[in-house]
């Protein structure tokens, strides 16, 4: 099977091979988010200070789990970027 994420080198490291992981606020076995299929608007969101990504759907939150998407390197990362008026980016 293809990798279905565009995704940085740390955040494929911690994805490996996984397409689908468990929910714990369902407790349901979902897909990983698949950026050809699905809207990143549907499924994610930003914190108020633009420094957490947060997830609203079941595949949302699978997927920052998984790939560890607010780990404290890319949250270094995100302060940094709105410091130098990177992010938040328009739609």
């Amino acid at each position: 099977m293809n990798n279905i994420a565009n995704a940085c080198s740390g955040c494929n490291g911690h994805k490996h091979d996984r397409i689908k992981g468990l929910d714990e606020e369902t407790n349901e076995i979902v897909p990983l988010f698949n950026p050809r299929t699905n809207t990143w608007t549907e499924h994610f969101g930003w914190s108020k200070n633009y420094l957490t990504i947060i997830g609203f759907t079941p595949i949302g939150r699978v997927t920052i789990n998984f790939l560890k998407m607010n780990r404290p390197l890319l949250i270094n990362l995100r302060t940094i970027l709105i410091l130098s008026g990177e992010h938040p980016k328009e739609n």
